[in-house]
């Protein structure tokens, strides 16, 4: 009964809309009594599960009438990602569609992480995938315009990079400060670089 209080006390302390985990109650003695707890507060409403022992204490919309608000996949990423110590990068499907050289809807939250590959199904659209890349140089970028740029142009074949995409490009390089530029277009690839080389250029 005690467990059950301090864990229901500990959840209801906390802002609305955090995302939380299992391991959040590591301190407490009876780990069964913990998952009783947890399991009892999901069937009564007041938090949400979402996969093995990712959990949800829900935003409540009460001046539109929208009730319990879920979480996001991008939000339980991003707190996966504070919890266990990782760095999370777009996928390059999804830093194509956020620069604008792609609409096709994102279905799935993919993911690069310095971390270990995962699959953590949420049971929101596909889930969350999580994809280990070796490339170190992804930490090192300082304007996230030019890390998404290096991602989306990764491994691309020549001719899929044509006039359309050139032209999005350039426009987004444009509000680049240049120090930042200069910085990160060293940490490209040689042919993205030769790519975002000559879209700078013709700012100038």
């Amino acid at each position: 009964m005690k467990t059950a209080r301090t864990i229901s006390d500990r959840i209801r302390a906390w802002e609305r809309g955090r995302v939380f985990f299992l391991s959040d109650f590591a301190d407490l003695e009876n780990q069964t009594a913990v998952r009783k707890q947890l399991s009892r507060l999901c069937d009564d409403g007041e938090i949400l599960r979402y996969g093995r022992g990712i959990y949800f204490y829900p935003v409540i919309d009460h001046k539109w009438g929208l009730g319990v608000i879920p979480a996001t996949n991008e939000a339980i990423a991003g707190a996966y990602s504070q919890k266990m110590g990782i760095a999370l990068y777009h996928s390059k499907a999804a830093a194509q569609n956020l620069l604008g050289l792609s609409t096709q809807n994102q279905m799935n939250a993919v993911y690069l992480t310095d971390g270990r590959a995962r699959f953590i199904d949420t049971g929101i659209g596909n889930g969350i995938t999580l994809l280990h890349t070796e490339d170190t140089r992804l930490s090192l970028f300082r304007d996230e315009t030019m890390r998404l740029v290096a991602i989306a142009l990764h491994g691309e074949k020549t001719d899929i990079v044509n006039r359309d995409w050139l032209e999005v490009l350039t426009v987004r390089l444009s509000s680049i400060p240049e120090d930042l530029f200069v910085h990160d277009v060293r940490l490209m690839s040689q042919k993205t670089r030769s790519i975002v080389l000559s879209c700078r250029k013709t700012l100038s």
